[in-house]
């Protein structure tokens, strides 16, 4: 399946199964383990405790895809994050650590065999991808949109000097992250976003029952119980928002209604709270089409955000699993990998 798994690690990953490197390397023609614990299992393991994520990067497994001989690279920071700010280095014992880099490697391997049987091309994979890009383009969309009238270059590249150790993969990578985490500390931004939207859904014809609206938003109640049960007397039939071939019927608001928090409820005590609850779909339609119109959808950025999504990944490891190995009656587990 996968040729030259080469195996670069540290004192503490020497715990790896060891048939998972014969496993994968059966076919290839060169092995190379940098360990030796490897080459003698009977050397004894010492489970000693790691800072983690370590500070340096280090590489602890390289292999080769199939056909495309595409290297693949494991690094320190793919396994366990990047040391910043969100991330929280612990104590780990080494065997934990091993585990966790076992695991990690067995999803790769995964992911890579489905690649080979080109599973991609199925059309439940392609749908779930669909989402993701559609996802990654409106943000990026909006980036362009909205933040980037607030935040310039300029604004961005000090930032990156002066919070430099919390962005270890460089500029061009953090550049994104940083024009959001900006975006995030300008009350302007979050106002003209509020306009931007307002305008577009009116441009695309969005047609709100106002008068519905405001009846709804002049009840008297303290809890989401009592707004519904207020709710379903008015009608739950009625519509509240025309767009398209969408119809948004307060049925909708109450099955929203019972998916928010108890402490939310008082959010929605006016009509801007409530069509903010109801519209974000349409909306979305809206950002997407726009986005598809300006040509964010085949951005580089975009297309490259969308291929290493994480979840990505690992949806089309675990489908592959479930549909061909598993239905194959191959009982696979990660010492047979």
């Amino acid at each position: 399946m996968i040729k030259n798994l080469f195996l670069l690690v540290e004192v503490v990953c020497v715990v790896l199964s060891l048939q998972l490197l014969l496993s994968c390397t059966a076919n290839s023609t060169q092995t190379l383990v940098a360990d030796s614990a490897f080459k003698n299992k009977s050397l004894p393991v010492v489970d000693k405790v790691i800072l983690t994520p370590a500070i340096e990067n280090n590489v602890l497994a390289e292999f080769y895809l199939p056909e495309t001989e595409k290297k693949v690279t494991v690094k320190e920071y793919d396994v366990f994050g990047l040391p910043n700010v969100y991330t929280i280095r612990k104590k780990i014992k080494s065997s934990k650590r091993a585990k966790s880099i076992n695991n990690y490697l067995f999803d790769k391997l995964i992911q890579a065999e489905a690649q080979e049987k080109k599973y991609t091309s199925f059309p439940e994979f392609k749908s779930f991808r669909k989402k993701i890009h559609d996802k990654v383009a409106v943000k990026r969309f909006f980036d362009l949109k909205i933040a980037a009238r607030f935040v310039t270059d300029k604004m961005v590249k000090d930032y990156y000097e002066q919070n430099k150790k919390d962005y270890p993969e460089g500029y061009d990578k953090s550049s994104i992250e940083i024009l959001r985490v900006l975006s995030g500390k300008d009350r302007r931004i979050a106002a003209y976003a509020n306009f931007y939207l307002d305008s577009v859904r009116k441009d695309y014809g969005v047609l709100y029952n106002d008068s519905l609206f405001q009846e709804i938003s002049n009840l008297s109640f303290s809890d989401k119980e009592t707004l519904i049960k207020s709710l379903k007397k008015i009608g739950a039939e009625k519509n509240l928002i025309d767009y398209n071939k969408t119809t948004v019927r307060i049925r909708d608001l109450i099955r929203k209604l019972t998916e928010i928090k108890p402490y939310y409820i008082a959010r929605y005590k006016n009509m801007k709270g409530l069509k903010n609850l109801l519209d974000g779909e349409i909306s979305n339609e809206i950002l997407m089409d726009l986005a598809q119109k300006e040509g964010v959808y085949e951005l580089p950025e975009v297309v490259a955000a969308v291929d290493n999504t994480p979840g990505l990944l690992a949806y089309m490891g675990r489908k592959y699993k479930e549909n061909y190995l598993i239905e194959a009656n191959l009982n696979i587990v990660k010492d047979d990998l």
